[in-house]
């Protein structure tokens, strides 16, 4: 339970307490210590990576095998073509849609929605639907912190 590191030249060392053994304090545990003024003070530590901005060099064969289909790797543009089999959802003459209740979003995560479906609109990947059928859609946090559309 040590952590060593130089500033400037002088060696620091900081040496955590055996004795105490950390455990996750959730937000109900919070609350509790500070509105019965039990903590004075609170701190987080977290340590953060730090991520090279320079690409990283490969061989060249795998480079040139990564030249000749760039195209693969770039950002869609569009809709795939249209092929012999496209996906299709083929209904019941007369089918009715299911009542489905709708999902609650948190405001920032329903204007991020609405930002990600204006941008796929923009770009060509989606068009609207006819259906009358929904498709709930969720937003998923990434490793990389970054969010994911997830639809039910």
């Amino acid at each position: 339970m040590t952590l060593e590191f130089y500033n400037s030249e002088n060696k620091i060392q900081l040496i955590g307490e055996s004795s105490a053994i950390p455990t996750q304090l959730y937000f109900q545990g919070v609350r509790r210590l500070v509105t019965s003024d039990s903590v004075v003070e609170l701190f987080s530590l977290e340590f953060l990576s730090i991520t090279e901005t320079e690409p990283k060099e490969y061989n060249a064969d795998l480079q040139k095998l990564l030249d000749s289909y760039s195209s693969v790797f770039e950002k869609p543009t569009g809709l795939p073509p249209i092929r012999i089999h496209d996906h299709a959802i083929y209904l019941n003459i007369g089918a009715q849609p299911i009542n489905v209740c709708p999902y609650r979003y948190p405001h920032f995560q329903k204007s991020k929605i609405e930002r990600l479906v204006i941008e796929m609109l923009q770009d060509g990947v989606i068009r609207p639907s006819i259906s009358p059928f929904s498709s709930p859609a969720l937003l998923v946090r990434k490793k990389g912190r970054t969010w994911r559309f997830c639809f039910d």
